[in-house]
């Protein structure tokens, strides 16, 4: 599945377009729809952290989509709305990014369709390589870590787990 074309801001103001500015490398998107941080998707930063640690290039986005506003208000309201699942502490490999767009568009587009869970989705050259929901699980955790690593032929897994 291709991602679709998405602009956002990280918390500095930097313009960040995906799915181009990610490449090739393997990048997990945290998707949510509500400003605040859940609980499910704070079960997924020891993992970013560790996989971070252990494979090169490999980066997360904390990205929250909400509707479009006018320019200036979206400046104005991304840090103000966007309260980073690190709680103001440094996750290795893990950037907070808001987009503002057609929400439902979006979420059709990738089919999303529980706007109030967590959406953990790997990125790699454009595609939605595995997709999740919810907290972090085991199975997850093993299933993500053999999707970021190349197999012996060196291509990635091509996973997509419900």
């Amino acid at each position: 599945m291709r991602f679709p074309e998405l602009h956002g801001r990280d918390l500095d103001g930097r313009s960040v377009y995906l799915p181009t500015d990610v490449g090739s490398d393997p990048t997990l998107l945290l998707v949510r729809f509500a400003p605040q941080p859940s609980r499910e998707a704070e079960t997924w930063l020891p993992l970013v952290a560790d996989v971070a640690d252990a494979v090169p290039g490999f980066w997360c986005y904390d990205l929250l989509v909400l509707p479009e506003f006018p320019d200036g208000v979206e400046e104005a309201l991304t840090e103000d709305l966007h309260a980073p699942l690190t709680d103001g502490g440094d996750v290795p490999g893990v950037r907070a990014l808001t987009a503002h767009t057609d929400v439902d568009a979006f979420r059709r587009a990738l089919v999303l369709d529980r706007p109030a869970r967590i959406y953990a989705l790997l990125l790699r050259e454009g595609r939605v390589q595995w997709r999740a929901f919810g907290p972090l699980t085991v199975p997850l955790d093993r299933s993500l870590r053999a999707a970021v690593t190349p197999t012996s032929s060196g291509d990635a897994n091509d996973l997509v787990v419900p």
